[in-house]
């Protein structure tokens, strides 16, 4: 039922390693079916290492302990001072919150876009200021490099260049295979 991950009611069968249902039916009301983002969880920061920590109930935790609420993709530090039944205690509220409704669940954060540059746009730096302009290619190589780049970007249509796949460089070097194939004297 309600609790923080790791809290709830064991039945005989889950404490035995079966994998049966528990002894307990669910109350009328509350699906047993939910969602991740109803689910939260209680850890604590490292002060060494700042990375986050599953709490434990045998655990004692010093004063000073910095506790963190993790819901969904939210991370909800606590405030200072907070003991480890207080931070329980606002866990199971914020469970209940979520399940309720009172809070809202957290939207997923979109990342911002990055300043990644087009194909487009490294193709022009390659040419310009790149290796074209380090080795002061002779014409004929700069226009075959130019012409290998551009029937490239003909065979795919992709926009940046994460999002090129080892198939689109075949078919980029079948496309460039058959253009030399179908002329002898393209350059």
């Amino acid at each position: 039922m309600f609790g923080c991950i790791g809290l709830e009611a064991e039945s005989v069968g889950y404490r035995n390693g079966y994998n049966s249902k528990p002894d307990f039916p669910s109350p009328v009301g509350i699906s047993p079916i939910r969602s991740y983002t109803d689910e939260v969880s209680l850890y604590i920061r490292n002060h060494s290492t700042r990375r986050y920590e599953l709490t434990k109930l045998s655990t004692i935790y010093p004063m000073g302990t910095i506790f963190v609420l993790r819901y969904g993709t939210t991370w909800e530090t606590l405030p200072q001072g907070t003991t480890f039944i207080q931070a329980r205690v606002e866990c199971l509220h914020k469970q209940a919150d979520l399940i309720t409704g009172v809070v809202a669940k957290p939207a997923p954060k979109t990342r911002p876009k990055s300043s990644v540059k087009t194909l487009d746009e490294l193709m022009d730096i390659y040419l310009t200021t790149g290796k074209a302009a380090e080795e002061n290619w002779r014409k004929s190589t700069f226009k075959a490099y130019t012409q290998a780049l551009r029937l490239f970007r003909q065979s795919s249509k992709k926009v940046h260049l994460e999002e090129i796949t080892a198939d689109d460089l075949r078919q980029a070097v079948r496309a460039i295979s058959s253009v030399l194939a179908s002329c002898s004297r393209c350059w």
